[in-house]
């Protein structure tokens, strides 16, 4: 049988190879170079019944058009030699099912290959693709192994807006997918855009998985492409945020290591890495694995991919120094001072992997690291640090000596930069490289009052400074996480019992109003402070004793059950009462967010109100000093919006906006808004009812629609208020800011 098989082979080649001798003549034409014979001749062979099926007449008109096509003195006669010869070596591939005609017309194969990939990728690159894409369906016909020919001509579909066109993408990826295959073909430029434009695609159509398997397979391919980098990079930041989003720390944390392993010298990808690590660690501490912490923490430091161990432990101490001191912003010190010890745990397993230490205790290890820190001016760091291992080594003359140090210095370099502030205020000829230097000094010591002052200055000299954004950027996102989050009141275990901090002390039968836990005072004032210096007022408030004794009565006075005590007439005689949030920090929140109007905002964005009462019980009282404080002149000119100009987080864009201004009239007053550069429809800005009356300073307020939050880029907004009265002005002002709303996760 296996003779018989083989004799068949045999016969049938002599047979396939015996049709190309049935024309002889067409061969001594094609000796002597006569091309518009041969087309004459062929073209009357293909005609014939008997020969209209085979591959052979085609070829010869194909490779005769060719060479006329190259021939000048023809360009009249055959305008249209190339396009011909492209459409018939597309139908004689087709009728050549054995492929046979490859070899008797290797030569011109080759040579059609050559010449039609430059005439089709010139024609790409000038966007004439319905022209380019048979040419390119023409080259892959001719030769199933051209996968740049096949992509290029997908391409030009998907350009064409033909469905086809990401059907060819796909199934050359899934060749590519075999890696036997991958070997030998020749890859360039054509395929790895392909990879590009079908992961895009996939993106448009969110199938992330399939857009990651499809990047993945790119990189293995392309691992120099820049353009497949950056958009792995891409990918891996959305998928990371996809599983963040739905708790899947883990999941999350292994696509990263993967990218981190492939683009291991990429800073983008290794920050991608630490950062979920971080939010790894972060789900590991809810449950209380510190143990597995201190091994994750302690294989990430000594990977095998970066022999650097001891380089790679400073990054994880500033990595998780970082992370103590975020529990520690949000009142979590039990938890801050068991990452201190677990932080301990891990740089004594680096130095017994890698350089083996006996002295290396506690202390030794506390002395090192806050060194360091202050070696990079981290003094603010270094000083909350110092108090925690403090905890651990009590009474110790070394820590005791290190903390005073770290604290002094910390002291001094704050000074420093409260003096240049002071300067660069002044003066205008200040370089954007030394605000750069000044924000970055802020931003390590987490003082932030100056900080907005100068972020109101550069943006008039120097608005497009990309380092400038970027500190700045950094600034307004920790402010936010440190002085806004960590405003919020919580509950704690204190002494084996969960405490709300509030820890309201009153009793209704004995009409006692009580008092609140002085935690509550001071997360209330922090958040009052953070709202006026991102607004641009920049004089903070502060609690007198008699005005909290004074909101207290009036939070016991409103209490349900407190109609037999006799009630004071507070609530009806104190201006700036707020009587509308649970806890401390939703009373303030709710003042800002305003369900009706903007106007109660004002008590605490007003800068004369620096003298605040606050008290509560289930409701809380802010009030406001009834002889408010005369402020200086520059105040009385302070346009005073929220959300403010400049960069702001996207969950402190509250549906009313407004804008306050001193003595001004806004009853003619008018409001418009771009997004992109498109103006917002008048009938999506809700205008409410001025108030000549209203409490505070003069606010104009109004309810955009369909503001959009939360996306993958910074949007600005574009305000522009008009028509607005000034006393002793004829004529009508107008105001215009922009508000950039950014992502702080």
């Amino acid at each position: 049988m296996k003779f018989c098989l083989t004799a068949i082979t045999i016969l049938f080649c002599s047979l396939s190879f015996a049709q190309y001798q049935q024309f002889p003549k067409l061969e001594q034409m094609r000796a002597k170079q006569a091309w518009t014979k041969i087309l004459k001749k062929a073209t009357k062979l293909s005609a014939n019944d008997k020969y209209k099926k085979e591959p052979v007449p085609y070829y010869f008109q194909a490779e005769a058009l060719l060479h006329i096509a190259k021939d000048k003195s023809l360009e009249k006669k055959y305008p249209k030699a190339f396009k011909e010869a492209v459409k018939l070596s597309s139908k004689a591939a087709k009728l050549d099912e054995q492929g046979t005609g490859s070899i008797k017309f290797a030569n011109f194969l080759i040579t059609f290959e050559q010449e039609a990939t430059i005439k089709a990728n010139q024609l790409f690159n000038d966007q004439k693709y319905n022209r380019a894409l048979p040419i390119y369906t023409a080259i892959f016909d001719l030769n199933n192994d051209n996968l740049s020919a096949q992509s290029s001509r997908g391409l030009c579909e998907i350009e064409m807006e033909l469905s086809v066109g990401y059907e060819t993408l796909a199934s050359i990826i899934r060749k590519l997918e075999d890696t036997t295959i991958a070997q030998k073909i020749q890859l360039d430029s054509s395929i790895a855009h392909c990879f590009l434009q079908m992961t895009d695609h996939l993106l448009e159509e969110a199938v992330i998985d399939s857009a990651h398997k499809n990047i993945k397979l790119a990189t293995a391919l392309f691992p120099e492409d820049e353009a497949i980098a950056d958009q792995y990079h891409l990918i891996v930041k959305n998928y990371k945020q996809f599983y963040h989003h739905y708790s899947k720390y883990s999941d999350a944390l292994k696509i990263c290591v993967q990218a981190a392993n492939q683009y291991k010298d990429d800073k983008r990808f290794l920050t991608l890495e630490q950062e979920a690590m971080i939010k790894f660690t972060d789900a590991q501490i809810l449950y209380g694995k510190y143990d597995f912490i201190e091994s994750i923490w302690t294989n990430y430091t000594t990977r095998k991919r970066d022999p650097n161990h001891l380089e790679n432990l400073d990054v994880s101490n500033d990595l998780l120094v970082n992370l103590i001191i975020e529990y520690h912003h949000i009142h979590q010190p039990a938890i801050a001072k068991r990452l201190v010890q677990v932080l301990f745990n891990i740089n004594k397993n680096v130095y017994e992997k890698v350089k083996p230490r006996d002295d290396f205790s506690f202390k030794l290890w506390g002395k090192q690291i806050c060194t360091r820190l202050m070696e990079k001016n981290d003094f603010y760091l270094a000083h909350l640090l110092s108090k925690y291992i403090k905890l651990y080594i009590s009474d110790d003359p070394e820590i005791n000596a290190l903390e005073n140090e770290v604290r002094a210095k910390l002291n001094d370099y704050k000074l420093t930069l409260s003096g240049q502030a002071d300067l660069f205020i002044k003066d205008k000829n200040t370089t954007a490289g030394q605000y750069v230097e000044l924000l970055t000094g802020f931003h390590k010591v987490k003082t932030y009052e100056k900080a907005y002052i100068i972020f109101n200055i550069i943006a008039d000299q120097y608005p497009e400074d990309e380092q400038l954004k970027a500190i700045q950027k950094k600034i307004i996102i920790e402010d936010y996480h440190i002085n806004f989050k960590g405003s919020r009141l919580i509950k704690q275990f204190v002494d084996g019992k969960i405490v709300d901090e509030l820890r309201w002390k009153g009793n209704v039968k004995q009409c006692k109003p009580g008092h609140i836990f002085e935690t509550a005072h001071i997360k209330t004032l922090q958040r009052i402070n953070y709202y006026r210096r991102f607004a641009g007022v920049d004089l903070p408030s502060t609690f007198s004793e008699d005005l909290n004794t004074k909101a207290q009565q009036i939070a016991f006075d409103v209490y349900p059950g407190t109609e037999e005590c006799k009630k004071s007439n507070l609530v009806k005689n104190t201006p700036g009462i707020q009587m509308n949030g649970a806890h401390t920090s939703k009373a303030i929140l709710s003042m800002m967010t305003a369900t009706t109007d903007a106007g109660s905002r004002t008590y605490i964005l007003n800068p004369k109100n620096q003298i605040m009462g606050h008290g509560s019980t289930d409701k809380n009282i802010v009030i406001v000093n009834d002889d408010m404080n005369q402020v200086d002149e520059k105040y009385d000119s302070l346009a005073i919006a929220w959300p403010p100009q400049g960069m702001v987080p996207a969950e402190l864009i509250y549906g009313r906006w407004s804008f306050s201004l001193k003595n001004a009239d806004f009853s003619k007053a008018k409001v418009k808004m771009k997004v992109f550069g498109r103006e917002v429809p008048k009938e999506n800005i809700v205008i409410d009812e001025f108030n000549p009356q209203g409490a505070g300073i003069p606010t104009l307020s109004w309810l955009p629609k369909d503001v959009i939050l939360y996306a993958q880029m910074d949007l600005e907004y574009e305000v522009e208020v008009s028509g607005v009265k000034l006393p002793g002005v004829e004529k009508l002002q107008g105001y215009k800011y922009k508000v950039t709303v950014i992502q702080t996760k």
